[in-house]
This record gives structure tokens, sequence and C-alpha cells, in this order.
């Protein structure tokens, strides 16, 4: 077996490259709010609906007031994947993987696999072609039954998280909780907002396509998370800077060397 890649986020099998990929193009901000919200507050609880191989799970599992981390992912490559993520970190005992799809009813519902590990996979909303499985459905109420937490929860459904908030009512409102939800379009979020102020929550903040509730109990002061937001967005700012700087390096460095070789310039170096 290769050699484990190491990340910020912890460590995971080489299989995981793709999508960690595009997790370090598209996320850093958002997980690394998360992470320290889930701080922040004091989370004892975490809860990761749509975990795919498990970045936010594993880079929560080691904060010190976090006693479990609940990881539910129903498509099987990426479950499997999750688990073997999970089985590499220090902190592996505190994770737990569901094999379920979280919604408003238990049974069994069609779920779309656009393919291994998309972020895209989830369960059909429409009658529109796809490559299905079936898999099992229930909800966090039924799943999750402690009470009293301080909890992070964080949901990444593909257009499914109307249904699984609905099927989160009880929990939301017996334990203590910040939500993320990411929500793409625009009547989603507006049900998504309907649902977390009937429960009683606060919009917080909206990060891109990341939706952040909370607990009236927990909000303290705003300015202190929004100031967790705001630093995540100027790290991402500075890591995008230093990214650029290091393309242009490249690109001269190619450009001598091309240079030296006694060829013409090529036009992929001209400004």
């Amino acid at each position: 077996m290769q050699d484990a890649l190491k990340t910020i986020f912890g460590s995971f099998a080489p299989e995981s490259k793709k999508r960690l990929d595009l997790t370090f193009d598209y996320e850093t901000c958002a997980i690394r709010s998360f992470r320290d919200i889930a701080a922040h507050i004091g989370a004892t609880q975490i809860v990761d609906i749509g975990a795919n191989i498990g970045v936010y799970s594993i880079f929560t599992a080691d904060l010190p007031r976090v006693q479990k981390v609940h990881a539910f992912e129903p498509a099987p490559d990426s479950l499997a994947l999750l688990k073997k993520n999970i089985s590499l970190q220090p902190s592996a005992s505190k994770v737990k993987a569901y094999d379920v799809a979280l919604s408003d009813h238990a049974g069994e519902v069609k779920f779309n696999i656009i393919s291994p590990m998309s972020g895209a996979n989830g369960i059909a909303e429409d009658d529109k072609p796809g490559n299905f499985i079936t898999v099992r459905a229930k909800s966090l109420d039924e799943m999750l039954t402690f009470s009293g937490e301080t909890v992070a929860v964080k949901i990444d459904v593909e257009g499914h998280e109307p249904a699984t908030l609905a099927g989160a009512v009880r929990f939301l409102r017996s334990n203590k909780c910040f939500v993320q939800v990411e929500s793409l379009r625009h009547a989603t979020v507006e049900a998504v907002r309907r649902i977390m102020a009937d429960v009683g929550y606060i919009h917080l903040f909206s990060l891109q396509n990341d939706h952040l509730f909370i607990d009236p109990d927990l909000r303290g002061s705003e300015k202190s998370l929004l100031d967790i937001i705001s630093k995540n967005l100027a790290a991402d700012l500075h890591d995008l800077t230093e990214l650029r700087l290091e393309k242009r390096r490249l690109a001269a460095e190619a450009k001598r060397l091309w240079q030296s070789a006694g060829y013409r310039e090529d036009p992929v170096f001209k400004k």
C-alpha cells in the first residue's frame, strides 16, 4: 500500500487525491471555518451528513472537546474510502461511519451515482435519467437520539437539504447546534431558511453556497463568529496569492530554460 497522503486536514489514502484536490481548490475556507466555529462553541458532537471521503469528519475529530463524530455516507465507493481514511487517524475511535442516507422518512430511496466519490452524488430529486442505486434512508431524529449536547452539523446532500432538515427537527430543538448547509438553488436555500427559522435558529452568514445557522444560545458575540470566517477568507486569499506567484516563478523558469536551449521564444510565455 502506498503511503498515506498527509494534508492539513489529516491523513488520507492515496485514492483520495482527486477528491482532495477539488476540496483544496473550492472548500478550504468553509472547512477551516466549520472547524474553528465548532471549537469556538465547544462542540461535543460532530454530525457530517454527506461525508464523502471524510474531510470534515477527520478534520474535526481531534478537537479536544469532541466526543464523537457521526459521518453519514450512503454511496458505496465513498463509504469504503471514508472508512479507510478514518482508520488512518489517531482519533479513529471517535469517528463512526453510517451507511445510510438522511431524509424525512425511513425506507429506501433512489440514489444517483454521477461517478465514484463525486460530490454531486445524491438522492434523486426528479425523474431525470441517471445511474441509480437503491440505498436505505432514515431521519436524523431516528438515528441520533441524544439531547442536551453542543453540536456542529454539516449538510451537503445535493438538493435534499429541506427533507434532511425536516427529519432533524427534534434533534435541532433538543440540542444546541451550529449548522452549515451547502445549497445551490435559490428555491432550496429559501426552503432551508424557512425550516431553520421555524426551529428557532438564526441565519448567521452565507459563504458562497454554504449557509450558516446557529442556535440563539450559542450566538454569543456574533462579531467573534464573523471574525473566524473573515480570518479564513483572508487565509484563502493569501494562499491564492502565493499560488499565483509560484505559477509566475515557474513560468519564468520554464522560459529561461527554453531560451537557454536555443529555441525561439514560445508564444505561451509571451505577455
